[in-house]
């Protein structure tokens, strides 16, 4: 008789004590996270479970459970959610009044219109 396998849910807090993000991280390379993040029913959800059954059918040991709502927080955090999108909305604003750039020609060190 074999022993019943140690049961772990993982979440967004614990992922990292069980798996390195060596296999989450590039499914978030290029990914865009908006406000909403990472939808739930996103394929790359999708992907992320269907690691953690390959892993529960190699572990005699442990049975790893996730759900769609957690392997979704762990690819939000892998990707930089919410602080990309204050990055993104940091980079998407015009200059603050006053400031212009060089012209041609001109050092970017010396004052525009002053000495």
């Amino acid at each position: 008789m074999t022993a019943p396998k140690r049961t772990i849910h993982l979440t967004g807090d614990n992922f990292a004590d069980y798996f390195s993000d060596d296999y989450p991280a590039p499914l978030v390379e290029r990914l865009r996270v908006g406000e909403g993040g990472v939808d739930r029913d996103h394929p790359i959800v999708t992907k992320l479970l269907e690691r953690l059954a390959e892993k529960n059918e190699r572990s005699a040991l442990v049975q790893y459970n996730m759900t769609r709502h957690d392997a979704a927080v762990v690819l939000e955090q892998l990707a930089g959610y919410p602080n990309c999108l204050f990055v993104a909305a940091a980079f998407a604003q015009p200059p603050p009044t006053g400031i212009s750039p060089p012209a041609p020609g001109r050092p970017k060190n010396k004052p525009v219109g002053g000495g």
